[in-house]
């Protein structure tokens, strides 16, 4: 595996496991992403999708509350939700 430098680019990695629908990989690409910024809030919304998106709803518990903390966010899990074809986590 290639070498990432920041958490934006761990990130971007991330969600393209994601968009691909590899979320195992995608919700370990995450963790390295949080482990390099624990503050990072859109990575926790992609983790927690990536959990709901495999039925892991008590592991997707509570990501959304984090990734909420960052105020891009409304637009990117827009993005997310409809990028996929699983129940979505943000939605209410």
């Amino acid at each position: 595996s290639a070498l990432v430098a920041s958490s934006a680019s761990s990130h971007i990695l991330a969600v393209q496991l994601y968009l691909a629908r590899q979320f195992d990989q995608a919700a370990e690409q995450c963790h390295k992403s949080l482990e390099m910024d624990p503050h990072y809030a859109v990575a926790y919304g992609v983790l927690g999708q990536s959990h709901a998106s495999q039925g892991q709803y008590r592991e997707a518990k509570g990501m959304d509350a984090a990734a909420d903390k960052d105020q891009v966010f409304s637009w990117v899990k827009k993005g997310i939700c409809g990028s996929v074809q699983s129940p979505c986590l943000f939605e209410s």
